[in-house]
């Protein structure tokens, strides 16, 4: 990187020439922005902000970026900025853990401070404009360098209830393999499971591909360029092959898996006709015992649960006593939306109206 000095020398100036004297004959320095000041690390395509605050004090985003030049030596400070409007006219300095060195790390307590500035209110997503302002001295200085704006998107859940420890979320299966691409359905909703940072799904496939893509919309999508179980943005479809399969999405890494499993799903007059008017509705098993499924629509009637869409193996609930049995008794639901779970390891389960 080439730098440049400017170099003042100050000069006592006579009407016969010019003279200097060993106090005034020193070099000046003016300090200038050198070269490029940008970002060096990736971000993520979404952050995610749980509503509990047991997780603020957590790093939630992390900015690396490379020294400032001014082409002097001179001490330099760096200040992480925000700004709503986008252009930075509006400015604000965001307050991270790590005393604005290099890297500067926010929580996830501020960047949910933060994004309910710019109006993100839970649940919903949205992109914060972010970018590091470094200059010599104090923070008045009027000399100054940026690096480009960063924009991140961020998503700020709903408060967990029943104690599941997961939660419903805007990721989601799209593709021949799942529902035309669209066409014949909304997206196969992934949950975010808070304790190991990951988003679980379990569906039904038939042969075909899919993606995974954010909000049922392909501004943000995710595939598989090379089929090396590495997520790439707007990479290539996955191939799949019809059955019922557990899939999981760490975006922290961008790794995936597809695991062929055994799924239940809610059957019924309450749902799809006793299988007649379309596929169950499949529960996703978020831990070796416990499976969700939320949130599904359902109708005055009926339901039962079964596995993999066959009666060899369902649930009911002999005695209306809150536990379940194999083969047992249908159970009665009313119209509305519903959040429901079930536990094996107890046969417990739960039909939480939620709307």
């Amino acid at each position: 990187m080439k730098k440049y000095i400017k170099l003042l020398a100050i000069l006592l100036v006579s009407a016969f020439g010019f003279t200097s004297c060993e106090e005034d004959n020193e070099l000046i320095f003016t300090a200038a922005p050198q070269g490029e000041f940008t970002f060096t690390n990736t971000f993520l395509p979404e952050y995610i902000l749980p509503a509990e605050n047991s997780t603020d004090d957590n790093i939630g985003v992390v900015f690396s970026f490379n020294a400032a030049d001014f082409g002097v030596q001179t001490n330099i400070s760096y200040e992480l900025q925000s700004s709503i409007l986008g252009d930075f006219t509006d400015a604000t300095v965001v307050a991270s853990s790590s005393n604005a060195n290099n890297p500067i790390e926010v929580t996830i307590g501020n960047l949910k401070v933060l994004a309910e500035a710019y109006g993100i209110m839970a649940p919903s997503s949205g992109t914060l404009n972010f970018r590091i302002r470094a200059f010599p001295g104090d923070s008045s200085s009027t000399t100054e360098s940026f690096t480009p704006t960063q924009t991140i998107t961020v998503t700020l859940l709903e408060a967990v209830t029943g104690g599941s420890g997961i939660e419903v979320f805007s990721w989601g299966i799209v593709g021949s393999g799942y529902n035309d691409w669209g066409n014949a359905g909304p997206d196969a909703k992934f949950f975010y499971d808070y304790t190991t940072d990951t988003f679980k799904v379990s569906v039904k496939l038939v042969d075909g591909e899919i993606k995974f893509r954010l909000n049922n919309d392909w501004g943000n999508n995710l595939g598989d360029t090379g089929a090396d179980g590495t997520l790439e943005a707007n990479g290539d479809n996955l191939a799949v092959t019809a059955g019922f399969y557990d899939l999981t999405l760490d975006l922290n890494n961008n790794i995936y898996t597809i695991e062929s499993g055994d799924v239940w799903g809610i059957v019924g007059s309450g749902y799809n006709d006793w299988g007649n008017g379309g596929s169950d509705y499949s529960f996703t098993k978020v831990t070796t015992d416990v499976y969700v499924a939320e949130v599904v629509t359902l109708l005055d009637g009926e339901i039962k649960f079964r596995l993999n869409e066959d009666w060899g193996s369902n649930l009911g609930d002999t005695g209306a006593d809150g536990t379940l049995d194999a083969d047992g008794d249908n159970l009665a639901v009313t119209a509305g939306k519903y959040r429901i779970t079930f536990n094996t390891s107890d046969n417990s389960y739960f039909l939480n109206k939620v709307q």
